[in-house]
């Protein structure tokens, strides 16, 4: 038999899909036939696939008639159902009717060329199917190729010769195989083909020719992420458009190798990988919906939540619910029905997974009037009203039992009423009537009545439960809604101590927060004692009662949620917000924010920073410019849990928008027909706001008194400045035109700076430098008080330096010059510092003006930064002190300790205890000595500064040895004595040339004297002591001693290295 080619019409792939979907999504089943035991056993399997898949049907009764012979109609049913085929057009075959059951089937298989009619008008629908045909209509549907030999079937010869090449091929893709006979294969190529054998040759064409596997299993791995395994073993990562949702079987639909396939999968959740849905249906909660289950002791801590929008509201508490899957928030005050909210939720652990969300929208609708879902009776004297939502403080007034005006005393929680009452029920069926309660947005309730049932309570409260527990916070829920619950209540032993809980919170009628402070935070799995507490009965809890809790530690670092401007304080103070409760010391360390301008300058906060709960705020010493990025660098700061988890270190860039209103710097006269009003910024030229707009111009001549109309404007090219030109009228007096000017705007549509502004004229001068500035070594800038339009850099001397180009700024108000050669780091050449100097200006500003002249030289201020000229040294011989020597002279403060990061050999830190500077050196002292050490600036450098107050350049990481000589000289005694002896005692004196530990004894004069090591030893005596000595004057006061009798005062002084002094001794007498 000839290699076989196997070729397929495009809709092959949707018949194999169709079948091998069967295999997971079942339609029927074969099993259902009634006559499916009569069906031959090498077609039971076929008739299965294609009954399940839909493609094959039992008639009317059920029955699947294996051993019948199939029509044309029937054929071409199958094919139709097989393929999904639908028919675009008609046919007009005069023996198909457009309303017989096979009529769409026949247009559809027609119409692709699977079928044809028996004539131009005929298609013979009724007619019996035969071997011959089927082979042919499953060849031309598939585009089967191959080469057959047809010459092993006995009734080869009966095939007639349009049928010949057909079965060849039929045969080379194992369709048809033939029937055994007396011995002999026939192929029956005449015989009408049965029902289970058209069933055995379609399915034999889907799985044997077309190449296309099935699906063999589908592994969900999350909820938009498959993993398909096919038949032939191909695995494929499939991704879904569309998220699955949790526990709930979805039937997708995939490609793969651009088959398409389709599946039921379901997408098994037991612990939450999302949040499902954030609503507020009331005001005053919040529900997150997860999409399984989450930890309850996170998802139960308040400060893992962060709300924004209306009102700033904040989370008073969380309640987890039962199934773990939801929480309710508990606002302290309430939400604004239909505003907009974000919610940020962090540090809330499912399984092993942490969810950290932030942005979830939502906006609070509450058009729902309150109910009463529940009344209880706690006992003969205490109600308990459940309401369908949280409700205002409620009032007796509001409630009647059995027709009364409740007599009692009442208290709120939610949507909880507690009514306690002064008269005692009576066991049995009361009424409790509700009306006028309101809820937060001021819907109140209306008149309706609720049966309870009163029995005496006798049942004290026990703990059901530990709802969560962390160090610092134990949720307990307890049998009943209970009713004092102290701190106290509540404690744990370690030893013999009480620890007892600082505070308790109410969550629930039956549920309490208790929170331990300091010292009293639990440290390990542990008892905790439950005591005194009461039911509204007055049942008091077992006085034994303990529940095991075991702390779950918190090890999730806080994160920065949003770094904002803080709203009318002039871009000054920024507030930043973390997703948790914030450590006081570390997040109120100024040294922990940093803001820097783009080139990399730091801006100056003040040292008081601002600390509240997740919050911090930050203010700057001078406004950020506007229209300006900045970034903000944050690290160091960490949580207040016991762990004290420190933030990774955390960079933003900060936009500053356009928040300042402009003013009105000046008004010059031109000359006798044009003034000149020049504006603090870009102003608007259209809108409301227009600077061209005359009505927004009151002009006077003040010494006609007469009001000017202006003629034209024209704004300046950098739109800070408008030239109104006058027909006549200007006085030509300097003073005597008055310009005011309102509601004008700039461009960010700020309004002139108090609305209005007005100004008399001035004569016109020249466009003067402002400022001159060394931003770099080969850099300098020049600011001028008006726009500038052509730059001359010729025009611009600075001492002996050359300049080798220049850039003006986009705003021509400040131009940039580049050197030829660089500019001493202190910008002063022999000590005197470098100038600007003009003469004869050639530049001209936006009024086509020549700029002033600059005869008397203008100091350029120094803004470059000191580096580090060679490499660092060490100091000395005791591996304590490395020296840096920079290129100009710079100043450090006790602070700049903290500016330097050091290293030893094993990578461990080396405290720094001082650093000093004198002149262009700097000296770091270390704590302890070390052979080598690795030295280097902190990130960003506060503290050492040059003369002109430029921190210095970042010192990369360098590395020293430190040579360290043994000390073996011992230190030296001098200006020993006792001075203002008094009846019993005096004070010893003593001057030690090093530093080190003193020890003395005071004998009897008479007494022997002691050694070295018996004064260190501190032996018998009449006085003795120990002390730290220093490297100077030494004074101890001696008491004890016995009126008039003579003393000796004996003293050793040991230094770091252990050399001891000699002993100095002193005598002296008591009064």
């Amino acid at each position: 038999m000839a290699k076989q080619n196997k070729g397929r019409k495009f809709f092959a792939a949707s018949a194999t899909a169709a079948l091998v979907a069967s295999a997971i999504v079942p339609v029927a089943s074969a099993a259902q036939l009634n006559d499916f035991n009569k069906i031959s056993g090498y077609a039971k399997e076929a008739v299965q696939s294609l009954v399940d898949a839909g493609v094959i049907q039992g008639d009317a009764n059920g029955n699947f008639n294996p051993l019948k012979t199939i029509s044309r109609a029937e054929a071409a049913t199958i094919f139709t159902n097989a393929l999904e085929l639908e028919a675009e057009g008609d046919v007009n075959f005069k023996d198909v009717k457009a309303d017989a059951w096979y009529y769409d089937a026949i247009a559809a298989t027609v119409e692709n060329g699977i079928f044809e009619g028996v004539s131009a008008t005929e298609f013979a629908p009724n007619k019996q199917l035969t071997r011959s045909e089927a082979a042919k209509i499953l060849v031309d549907a598939f585009e089967l190729e191959g080469e057959g030999d047809l010459s092993e079937f006995a009734d080869a010869s009966t095939v007639k010769p349009w049928a010949k090449s057909y079965l060849e091929i039929a045969v080379a893709n194992g369709v048809i195989k033939g029937s055994e006979a007396n011995g002999k294969t026939n192929l029956n190529p005449n015989a009408p083909i049965t029902r289970q054998d058209f069933a055995v040759v379609f399915s034999r064409t889907i799985e044997n020719v077309d190449a296309t596997p099935k699906v063999d299993k589908i592994e969900v791995v999350d909820a938009k992420t498959l993993n398909v395994t096919l038949s032939d073993g191909t695995k494929e990562t499939v991704t879904l458009e569309k998220a699955l949702e949790p526990n709930k079987e979805t039937e997708v639909t995939f490609k793969i190798k651009d088959v398409e396939y389709k599946a039921k999968v379901t997408y098994v959740v037991t612990t939450a990988t999302a949040v499902k849905s954030v609503s507020a249906t009331n005001l005053k909660q919040v529900v997150v919906e997860f999409d399984g289950k989450v930890d309850p002791s996170t998802a139960s801590e308040k400060d893992n939540y962060t709300l924004s929008g209306a009102k700033n509201p904040v989370v008073d508490s969380v309640i987890v619910a039962e199934d773990g899957k939801s929480v309710t928030l508990n606002v302290v005050d309430h939400l604004e029905n239909q505003s907009e909210y974000k919610l940020a939720l962090n540090n809330i652990k499912a399984g092993d997974k942490v969810l950290n969300v932030k942005d979830l929208k939502f906006k609070p609708l509450d058009n729902t009037v309150p109910t009463v879902a529940k009344v209880e009776a706690l006992g003969n004297k205490t109600i308990r009203v459940q309401f369908s939502e949280p409700v205002k403080p409620a009032q007796t007034s509001q409630f009647q039992i059995d027709g009364k005006t409740v007599v009692g005393s009442i208290q709120t929680n939610l949507n909880t009423v507690i009514i306690k009452l002064s008269s005692t029920l009576t066991d049995g069926e009361h009424t409790l009537t509700a009306e006028g309660t309101q809820d937060y947005n001021n819907f109140k309730t209306v008149k309706a009545d609720t049966k309870f049932n009163v029995v005496e309570d006798k049942t004290a409260p026990t703990v059901t439960s530990v709802v969560s527990a962390s160090f610092e916070k134990v949720v307990l829920k307890f049998s009943e809604p209970v009713e004092q619950v102290f701190a106290s209540n509540v404690y744990w032993m370690q030893g013999g101590a009480k620890k007892t809980a600082s505070t308790v919170k109410q969550l629930t009628d039956d549920t309490f927060e208790f929170t331990f402070n300091s010292d009293n935070k639990l440290v390990y799995t542990t008892d905790l004692y439950v005591t005194n507490v009461k039911d509204y009965s007055g049942n008091v809890i077992d006085k034994d009662t303990k529940v095991q809790v075991t702390p779950v530690i918190d090890q999730t670092r806080p994160e920065v949620i949003s770094s904002t401007f803080v709203k009318d304080k002039d871009n000054k103070e920024i507030l930043i917000k973390f997703t948790k409760t914030l450590d006081s010391e570390t997040a109120g360390k100024a040294a922990n924010y940093v803001i820097k301008d783009k080139d990399g300058k730091v801006q100056p906060i003040s040292s008081t920073v601002n600390v509240k709960d997740k919050e911090v705020t930050i203010k700057l010493l001078n406004s950020l410019k506007d229209n300006t990025d900045y970034t903000l660098a944050i690290n160091g700061v960490s949580d207040n849990t016991t762990l004290k988890n420190v933030m990774l270190p955390y960079t933003t860039t900060l936009s500053v928008k356009d928040v300042t209103p402009p003013t009105v710097e000046k008004v010059t006269r031109l000359n006798s027909t044009q003034l000149y009003v020049q504006f603090s910024e870009a102003m608007s030229t259209s809108g409301d706001g227009s600077v061209v707009d005359s009505s927004k111009y009151t002009i006077k001549n003040l010494e006609t008194n007469k009001t000017l109309t202006p003629a034209s404007f024209n704004v300046t090219s950098d739109s800070k400045g408008v030239i109104i030109t006058f027909n006549e009228g200007l006085s030509q007096v300097v003073g005597k035109n008055e310009v005011t000017i309102q509601l004008v705007k700039d461009l960010a549509d700020n309004y002139l700076k108090d609305l209005k502004a007005t100004k008399t004229d001035i004569v016109a001068a020249k466009t003067a430098v402002t400022t001159v500035t060394a931003v770099d070594k080969k850099k300098i800038e020049v600011e001028f008080d008006t726009a500038i339009q052509s730059l001359n850099a010729g025009d611009f001397k600075f001492g002996d330096y050359k300049v080798d180009y220049s850039e003006l700024s986009a705003n021509g108000k400040k131009a940039t010059f580049t050197l030829q050669t660089e500019l001493n780091e202190d910008v002063k050449v022999n000590n005197a510092p470098v100038q600007l100097t003009i003469n004869n200006a050639q530049s001209v500003d936006i009024l086509g003006e020549k700029i002033a002249d600059i005869t008397v030289g203008k100091n350029v201020a120094d803004e470059i930064k000191a580096t580090v000229k060679g490499e660092p040294v060490a100091v000395g011989t005791t591996g304590t002190q490395i020296k840096f020597t920079f290129n100009e002279a710079v100043i450090a403060t006790p602070e700049a300790k903290s500016d330097f990061i050091v290293k030893d050999a094993q990578d461990k830190t080396v405290e720094v205890s001082s650093v000093s500077s004198t002149g262009n050196e700097v000296t770091v002292t270390l704590a302890t000595p070390v052979a080598v050490a690795t030295i280097s600036t902190a990130k960003d450098v506060r503290y050492i500064k040059d003369i002109a107050g430029n921190t210095i350049v970042n010192i990369e990481p360098k590395t020293v040895e430190l040579p360290i000589v043994a000390d073996t000289t011992a230190p030296t005694l001098t200006a020993v004595g006792v001075t203002t002896p008094t009846a019993t005692g005096g004070v010893l004196e003593f001057t030690s040339n090093e530093a080190g530990a003193y020890s003395y004894l005071v004998l009897a004069a008479a007494d022997t004297a002691p050694t070295v090591d018996e004064v260190i030893a501190q032996g018998t005596a009449v006085a003795k002591g120990t002390g730290a000595a220093t490297a100077a004057a030494n004074t101890v006061t001696l008491t004890g001693l016995t009126t008039a009798t003579n003393y000796k005062a004996y003293v050793v002084v040991v230094d770091a290295a252990g050399n001891k002094s000699l002993v100095s001794n002193a005598t002296f007498t008591t009064l």
